[in-house]
C-alpha cells in the first residue's frame, strides 16, 4: 500500500480515551452552526443539525471508543477566515460565511470552555478536519484557492494545541474533492483543478505533520486517510466491499428536500457530505488507524460494524436509534452564542503569521508516503529494476550511441561523476542492478511527438519511454527469473518531457505525463511487482540550467513542479487502495533537493556550491572539487549528491527517519566506488567473458590445437560455471613463464592486454588479465589475477584492413576465402548449439600467415541450459546495432542461429563494399529501418557477381525461418571465388607488409 501517512505516531495507541475535542467544518459539526442559526440552517430532513441523515463520523467514532465528545467544529467554517467570503448563509439569519468560526476562533471558543480545564490529556484525543471550505468557496468564485495558506492554518492549529498540552491529535485528510457530486456538476474542465487541489492539500499537509511529529516524537499524530477510503469506496471492489449502489449521486435533493429511497445505499447525502452510514466506516478507518489495525473496518468485539436501515430512518428531530447514539454530546453551551462568531474576528493575525513560518515554500517537504509505512519492508532485496532517463541510466544510451555520448569526463556513460543514485541504492542493499533507464528519455514519447523537433533533438523521440522499456525488461530473460518478494522496481521520469516542451516556451501536459508514470507502475504492478519506489520531481527551477531564465520562468518551473508531485501522490495513492498488497514508497527527491539548497542542509551534506555545475559543458572541464558541488552539470547531480538521494531512498523502504544511512561508513565518491559494490548488471549488454578467443585454421571444424575454447564459461546469462576442461593449452599456467613486453590497452572494465613473450617458446603471445576482485568469472588464477594467452594477429583485423589498405573493399577472392573460413567456425559453433552474437569484420581477424580467426566471443549465447537444449533464447541488443538481426532489434521475440546467419550478410558486404549498409546512420535510425523494413542496398560502383548478391539476399531476410543455415551456406556457389589460406597471405599479408615498409 502507498501509505499516505496514515500512521505517524512512533507507536500505536496503546488505550482507549475519556474524551474527544473536535474542530472542523460541516463534516465534524453535530450542531452548532445549527444552534447559532436558531434552529433553521441545516433544515429538516438534514438529522438534528448535522449536515447528514444520522449521527456524524466524529460521534460514531466517540461511540467505539466510548468517550465523551466535545464538539466546537460549525458548518460552514474555514481553516482560515482568510479564505472566507461575506455572503450570507441561506435562511435569511444574516449570518455570513467570513464570520462563522474558522479554526484560531473555534480554538479561542474551547480556551473559554471550562472543561479544557478539567480534562486528562492523556487521554484526551483531539480531531482536526478543515480546509475543505476555503477551496471551495474559492472555485466557486473562480479563483486559485492558496493551499499554502490552507494548509498552513490547519498545522498552526495543530501547533497551538500541542502548545496547549495535546498528546493525541487525529487529523483528517482531503477527499478527493472531485469526486462530489457538487463539484463533478461543475463540469470536465473543473475535475483535473480540483484533483490537483486536493493533492496539493496532501501532500503539504502530510509533510507539515511529519515535521510536527519529528519535533516531538512523543506526541501521538495521526492522520485519519479520508481520502484512502473515499477513493476505494469509487471503485467497483469498494462499492461491493462497503455494498454501496451509488457513489455519484446525491440522496437528497437540496432543492425539494425529498430524500431517496435507500440511503443506506448512497454514499452522498447531499451534495458534498457522505451519508451517516457512510460516515460510519470513516470512523471505523480511523479506529483502526488510531490503533494500529489494519483494514477498513473495526474489529467485532469493538462495534457491530453494519449500520442498518433504522439509522438512517431517524431523519426528523428524535435521536438516532443506531448503536453510536449512546455517545455523550457536550457542545460549547458554557459560551454566549452571541460571542460564537464574535470572537473568530478578534484573533489575531500571528496566527497565519506563525503558521505560514511553519510551511514557507523552502520548507515544504513533499513526503507523501516516504518513511510512514504501517509495515516496514522487512526484508531487503535481491534485485533492483530500474527505469527512466538520464537520473537512472548506468549506460544505456552510451552504448546505444556507441560509446560516443556522453563524454568523458562523464563517467562510464553515467550523466555523473561516478555511480549514479540507483547504483547506490543497489549496493547499500547488496542486489544486482537491472538497469533499463535511457537518458534522453520522456515518460511518453507524446510529450515531444507534437512538438515537431528537427535534427539531432528529433531523435529523442525514438528513445526507449516508459512503456518501450517495459517492453524491454519483459523480453529480457531476467524477466523470468525474478522473484517479486526481493525484487524492488524503481521508476523516475517525466523531468525530459517538461523540459523539452519549456524549453520551447510551451506549456507540458503534466497530466498526461504524471499517467505515463501511473501506467507504468500499473503495468509492473500487473506483472507482478510487489515493491515500487517512485521518484517525485525536483525543484526544476533551481538547475543551474533552468535558475539562469529568469524569475518568471522560475515561477512557471515551480508550479509545474508542484503540480506534477501533486498528481503523482494522487494517483499512486488511488493505486495504492486498488492494490493494497503491493508496498509504493515515494522517494522524495524534492524534499532532499530542497533542504540541501539552504544553509542548513549545504553544511549538512558538506555542499559549498548548490547553484552552479561543476562540469563546464562547453569545455568538458571539471571543477577541482566536485565533491563540494551538488550539480555535476547543468542538471544532473554530482555522484556525491547522488549517494546522498541513495541513502534518503533507503530510509524511506525501511521506515528510517532522516537522511542518512546510520552508521553507515561514509563511501567515497570517486570512481573507485563500483569496484566495492555488489554486481551492477545492465541489461543492455550482457557481456560474457572468455578466457581465449576462437580460433580456426584451414577448414578444421573439429576442437584441437587451432580450436581452443575457453576452460570456463557460462552456458547463458543465469548459468552455472562449467568448470571442466575443454581443451590442453599449448601454453603453461605459470605467470613466470611470461615476459610482459609492452602494453595494448583494457577490454572492457575489468581486464587489460599486453603483448607479452612466452620464454619456453621464445615465441610472441597476446596475454591478458582479469581482477578477480571485479569480475565473478575465471578460470585459473595467479593470486587474483586471471591470465588468459591467445597468439598475436599482427595483421589485425578485418575492419582495420579495410580501413588502412582497402577502402574500397577486397577483391572477390579475398571475399570469398574470409567469408568461407567464418563459415566455418559458424558451423562449429552452431552444431554445438552456441550463437557467436556478434559477427562483423571487427571480429575476424587475420594472423602473419594468413590464417583466419574469429574473435568477439564477449557477446556468445548458448542454446544449452540447465544440461539441455532449448531451441530458441534472448539476449538483449550490445552495440553491434549495424549488424545486429531484426529479431533482436525487436527486442520482443528470442532467436536461434538464423541472427548469425544476418550478421554475415551484413560482414559480406562490409567485406566486398568496404562498408555496410548503415554506414553513417544514427542507431536510432537503424533501429527503426530494421523494425519497419528491409535491409536497404548499396550504392556503389563496384560490381560484384551475381552469386554473391544472391547469397546476401539470402542471409538479409527479415524472416529467420527463410534464410538458409550455415552448413547449407557453405555449398553456395559463390565459394566458387574462394582460394587457399596461403592465398590470402599473398593478397592481403603481403599487401600490408609491404605498405608498411614503404
Amino acid at each position: 500500500m502507498l501509505v499516505h501517512a496514515l500512521l505517524i505516531a512512533t507507536s500505536t495507541l496503546a488505550s482507549g480515551f475519556t474524551d474527544i475535542v473536535s474542530f472542523g467544518d460541516s463534516v465534524s459539526d453535530t450542531g452548532n452552526l445549527f444552534r447559532l442559526d436558531n434552529g433553521t440552517y441545516p433544515p429538516a430532513p438534514y438529522y438534528n443539525g448535522r449536515f447528514c441523515n444520522g449521527p456524524l463520523w466524529i460521534e460514531q467514532l466517540a461511540g467505539f471508543v466510548d468517550a465523551t465528545l466535545h464538539d466546537y467544529a460549525f458548518g460552514a467554517a474555514c481553516a482560515t477566515n482568510a479564505s472566507a467570503f461575506p455572503v450570507a448563509l441561506p435562511g435569511g439569519s444574516g449570518i455570513l460565511v467570513n464570520q462563522i468560526p474558522d479554526l484560531a476562533a473555534q480554538l479561542k471558543i474551547y480556551q473559554a470552555d471550562p472543561v479544557s480545564k478539567s480534562l486528562d490529556l492523556s487521554t484526551t484525543l483531539f480531531t482536526v478536519f478543515a480546509g475543505g471550505n476555503d477551496i471551495d468557496y474559492a472555485a466557486s468564485a473562480g479563483q486559485v484557492p492558496n493551499i499554502a495558506s490552507i494548509v498552513a492554518a490547519v498545522l498552526a492549529h495543530v501547533q497551538n494545541l500541542v502548545t496547549l498540552g495535546a498528546k493525541n491529535v487525529l487529523v483528517n485528510n482531503m477527499p478527493p474533492l472531485e469526486d462530489t457530486p457538487g463539484h463533478i456538476a461543475y463540469g470536465a474542465t473543473a475535475i483535473p483543478i480540483l484533483t490537483e487541489l486536493t493533492a496539493a492539500y496532501n501532500t503539504y499537509l502530510v509533510s507539515g505533520l511529519q515535521k510536527l511529529q519529528t519535533a516531538d516524537p512523543t506526541l501521538h499524530l495521526v492522520v485519519n486517510d479520508f481520502f484512502n477510503i473515499t477513493t476505494y469506496t469509487s471503485t467497483p471492489e469498494g462499492q461491493a466491499f462497503f455494498s454501496f449502489t451509488n457513489v455519484v449521486d446525491a440522496c437528497l435533493n437540496s432543492t425539494t428536500l425529498t430524500v431517496c429511497a435507500e440511503p443506506d445505499k448512497y454514499y452522498f447525502w447531499d451534495s458534498i457530505h457522505p451519508t451517516t452510514r457512510a460516515q460510519n466506516f470513516i470512523a471505523q478507518f480511523a479506529y483502526n488507524e488510531l490503533f494500529g489495525i489494519s483494514g477498513y473496518l473495526v474489529p467485532d468485539s469493538v462495534v457491530n460494524p453494519t449500520t442498518t436501515s433504522a439509522t438512517s430512518t431517524a431523519i426528523s428531530t428524535t435521536e438516532a436509534t443506531a448503536s453510536t447514539t449512546k455517545v455523550p454530546y457536550v457542545g460549547p453551551t458554557n459560551v454566549p452564542e452571541t460571542n460564537l462568531y464574535s470572537s473568530a474576528l478578534a484573533v489575531s493575525n500571528s496566527y497565519l503569521s506563525a503558521s505560514m513560518a511553519l510551511i514557507s515554500t523552502r520548507a515544504i517537504l513533499f513526503t507523501a508516503a516516504v518513511a510512514t509505512m504501517s509495515s516496514v519492508m522487512a526484508g531487503s532485496f535481491l534485485d533492483i529494476i530500474s527505469f527512466g532517463d538520464s537520473l537512472s541510466d548506468t549506460g544505456n544510451l552510451f552504448k546505444l550511441d556507441l560509446g560516443i555520448y556522453p563524454p568523458a569526463p562523464y563517467y562510464k556513460g553515467r550523466f555523473s561523476n561516478g555511480p549514479v543514485w540507483v547504483e547506490y541504492l543497489t549496493s547499500f542493499v547488496n542486489a544486482t542492478l537491472h538497469d533499463f533507464a535511457f537518458g534522453g528519455s520522456c515518460a511518453t514519447n507524446v510529450s515531444i511527438a507534437a512538438l515537431n523537433l528537427t535534427g539531432i533533438e528529433s531523435l529523442f523521440s525514438d528513445l526507449p519511454d516508459l512503456a518501450a522499456q517495459f517492453v524491454l525488461f519483459k523480453a529480457d530473460p531476467i524477466a523470468k527469473n525474478l522473484s517479486f518478494d526481493s525484487t524492488l522496481f524503481t521508476v523516475f521520469a517525466g523531468g525530459n518531457d517538461i523540459d523539452f516542451t519549456v524549453t520551447l516556451s510551451k506549456s507540458p501536459n503534466i497530466t498526461s505525463i504524471v499517467n505515463a508514470v501511473l501506467a507504468n507502475v500499473q503495468d509492473l504492478i500487473s506483472f507482478g511487482a510487489k515493491h515500487i519506489l517512485v521518484n517525485n520531481m525536483p525543484p526544476l527551477e533551481d538547475t543551474p540550467e533552468h535558475s539562469v531564465l529568469g524569475r518568471s520562468v522560475a515561477t512557471t518551473l515551480a508550479n509545474i513542479t508542484t503540480s506534477y508531485n501533486a498528481n503523482l501522490l494522487s494517483g499512486l495513492n488511488k493505486i495504492a487502495i486498488t492494490y493494497s498488497k503491493v508496498n509504493i514508497v515515494i522517494n522524495d527527491f524534492y524534499n532532499l533537493s530542497n533542504y540541501a539548497a539552504t544553509p542548513a542542509g549545504m553544511a549538512f551534506f558538506g555542499f559549498t556550491n548548490i547553484t552552479s555545475a561543476c562540469l563546464d559543458t562547453s569545455t568538458l572541464k571539471a571543477c577541482a572539487s566536485p565533491d563540494n558541488y551538488f550539480f555535476w552539470d547543468s542538471i544532473h547531480p554530482t555522484t556525491k549528491a547522488q549517494n546522498y538521494v541513495a541513502q534518503f531512498a533507503y530510509n524511506q523502504l525501511f521506515g528510517i527517519s532522516g537522511y542518512l544511512i546510520p552508521n553507515l561508513t561514509s563511501p567515497t565518491t570517486s570512481h573507485s566506488t563500483t569496484s566495492s559494490s555488489p554486481k551492477f548488471e545492465s541489461r543492455l549488454l550482457v557481456a560474457f567473458v572468455f578466457s581465449e578467443h576462437l580460433q580456426f585454421s584451414g577448414n578444421e571444424t573439429t576442437p584441437g590445437a587451432s580450436c581452443r575454447f575457453p576452460n570456463l564459461f557460462r552456458a547463458d546469462s543465469f548459468g552455472k560455471r562449467n568448470q571442466q576442461q575443454q581443451a590442453k593449452s599449448t601454453y603453461s599456467n605459470k605467470i613466470a613463464d611470461y615476459e610482459l613486453v609492452t602494453d595494448i590497452g583494457g577490454v572492457g572494465d575489468v581486464s587489460y592486454l599486453y603483448l607479452a613473450k612466452y620464454k619456453p617458446k621464445d615465441e610472441l603471445v597476446a596475454l591478458s588479465y582479469t581482477d578477480l576482485t571485479l569480475s565473478p568469472d575465471y578460470d585459473f588464477v595467479e593470486d587474483e589475477h586471471l591470465w588468459s594467452v591467445t597468439l598475436p594477429v599482427a595483421t589485425g583485423s578485418c575492419r582495420g584492413l579495410l580501413r588502412d589498405y582497402f577502402q574500397n573493399g577486397f577483391e572477390e577472392p579475398v571475399v570469398a576465402t574470409v567469408l568461407r573460413e567464418v563459415l566455418s567456425a559458424l558451423v562449429y559453433l552452431h552444431e554445438n548449439h552456441m550463437i557467436h552474437n556478434d559477427l562483423r569484420a571487427d571480429n575476424i581477424l587475420l594472423d602473419m600467415k594468413g590464417n583466419v580467426r574469429v574473435t568477439g566471443l564477449r557477446q556468445l549465447v548458448s542454446l544449452t541450459q540447465n544440461g539441455g537444449y532449448i531451441k530458441n533464447v534472448f539476449s538483449i541488443l550490445s552495440d553491434n546495432i549495424e549488424w545486429a538481426a531484426p529479431e533482436i532489434m525487436a527486442q520482443h521475440s528470442s532467436f536461434d542461429e538464423k541472427v548469425d546467419i544476418y550478421s554475415f550478410g551484413i560482414t559480406a558486404m562490409e567485406l566486398a563494399y568496404g562498408h555496410t549498409p548503415f554506414d553513417d546512420w544514427s542507431p536510432i535510425k537503424i533501429l527503426l529501418s530494421k523494425l519497419e523494413y528491409d535491409c536497404p542496398g548499396i550504392k556503389t560502383m563496384r560490381v560484384m557477381p551475381k552469386s554473391f548478391l544472391k547469397m546476401v539476399r539470402a542471409c538479409i531476410r527479415k524472416d529467420p525461418r527463410e534464410r538458409p543455415s550455415a552448413k547449407e551456406l557453405l555449398d553456395h556457389p559463390f565459394f566458387q571465388y574462394a582460394k587457399s589460406i596461403e592465398y590470402l597471405y599473398t593478397a592481403v599479408v603481403t599487401h600490408v607488409k609491404q605498405n608498411l615498409k614503404s
